[in-house]
């Protein structure tokens, strides 16, 4: 026996938030010009393509199915429906698409208590991939970070000197040691991924080996480059992503343990400036680290983009607030750029909204109420760490999820 249309039925739903169906309308057709002459009977129709599918749904919220109050889910309604950008509207007859809102109007009536109508416009959202250009905005970081390590090197050779007599290097060989413990904590920490082991054993190595160059009065010579290779190298050990930009962030709070070291002598002044001047090399490393893994993060939600592209800049813009005029530059040039890549790539992403769970439920049933799709379970389990059991969500409870796209 053939499939009935009833089958394949099912709660209708914008950007998450579901409502009831009544009715639904679609228009479409051809694109073109209608060409006609003088003297002549007949003409042509040019034809340049379909024109963009629009959906017209009347849809309405009942009290008695939403808990005796459908007034919160009607402000969710409302809120996914002036959202920018398209989100993805389950059809309760079956469909899903992408699609962008034209225009809506809601209803309700002193004499018909407990409900609101709406009256819905779509239209059908393509492949903007189809008809843009899209710039290699993450080159353009990649690009900025070059520069802005190159400043941050020469700066740090023109304020860092061991030079002078025995105190004074054995000050500079601390100051500098201290900054090969942080690569070495690093590396440790990078040990739990067994494939890196040999990685990590070498580098170690030539950690050490650095550090044996220093008790011996030679390696100073080119040790701001040696410290950027190694952090990078370091930091390479990690995954792309959310690891390696995890690890970046780790190196920005190098230095705060530090005792300040007061300039009574002419000595004790330059080791205050070699002092400055190392911290200065690896926080405005790891900023600019941060800012390059930023560039290769693949992110799903438009949340997550805004929270890097807003620690991004916030990094950057605390090294550019004590920065000379020659490192300034190169570093407002990385914080412009990063942000117009992370924001260009999160544009599109879905969104995060609390959606409150209305009774006890299990994390399937709930992404099939969503999304229309059971196995997007690990949407609502990954967002939301308080979720004990995937088999029993609370009601009541108030969750987090992508809610288009």
């Amino acid at each position: 026996m053939a499939a009935s249309w009833r089958d394949t039925l099912r709660p209708a739903s914008f950007r998450g938030v579901a409502f009831e169906a009544r009715s639904r309308k679609g228009k479409g057709g051809r694109r073109g010009a209608d060409h006609e002459f003088p003297d002549r009977d007949e003409g042509y129709p040019e034809d340049t393509g379909r024109k963009m599918r629009r959906y017209s749904v009347d849809a309405f919220l009942l009290a008695a199915r939403l808990g005796g109050n459908y007034l919160p889910t009607k402000n969710q309604l409302i809120e996914a429906l002036e959202q920018k950008g398209p989100g993805e509207y389950i059809d309760a007859w079956g469909e899903t698409w992408q699609v962008q809102v034209r225009d809506f109007e809601w209803e309700e009536r002193m004499n018909e208590g407990g409900y609101v109508a709406f009256t819905i416009t779509f239209v059908e959202y393509g492949n903007k991939a189809l008809h843009s250009v899209k710039t290699d905005t993450a080159y353009a970081v990649r690009q900025a970070s070059t520069d802005s390590k190159a400043a941050i090197l020469e700066d740090f050779d023109s304020r860092f000197s061991a030079r002078g007599n025995d105190d004074l290097l054995s000050r500079a060989t601390t100051i500098a040691g201290q900054a090969l413990g942080k690569i070495e904590d690093t590396l440790a920490s990078s040990r739990t991924a067994n494939r890196y082991n040999g990685g990590v054993s070498s580098l170690l190595g030539r950690v050490l080996g650095l550090r044996r160059s220093l008790w011996g009065g030679t390696g100073f010579s080119g040790f701001g480059s040696s410290i950027a290779e190694l952090m990078s190298l370091a930091l390479g050990l990690h995954d792309n992503g959310w690891p390696r930009y995890q690890a970046a962030r780790g190196f920005l709070d190098y230095g705060q343990d530090f005792a300040p070291i007061a300039p009574t002598t002419t000595m004790r002044a330059r080791a205050a400036t070699n002092q400055a001047a190392m911290i200065d090399l690896v926080r405005g490393l790891a900023a600019v680290e941060a800012a390059q893994a930023s560039a290769d993060m693949p992110f799903t939600v438009y949340d997550d983009a805004v929270t890097v592209r807003d620690q991004v800049s916030t990094s950057l813009d605390e090294r550019m607030m004590t920065a000379p005029d020659a490192v300034y530059q190169p570093l407002d040039t990385l914080r412009t750029v990063s942000v117009r890549d992370i924001t260009t790539r999160g544009a599109d992403l879905s969104r995060l909204s609390d959606v409150t769970n209305d009774a006890d439920t299990p994390a399937l049933v709930l992404a099939q109420r969503l999304y229309g799709n059971a196995d997007r379970e690990s949407d609502v389990l990954t967002r939301n760490p308080t979720i004990r059991h995937p088999g029993f969500i609370p009601g009541g409870l108030i969750l987090k999820v992508p809610t288009d796209g």
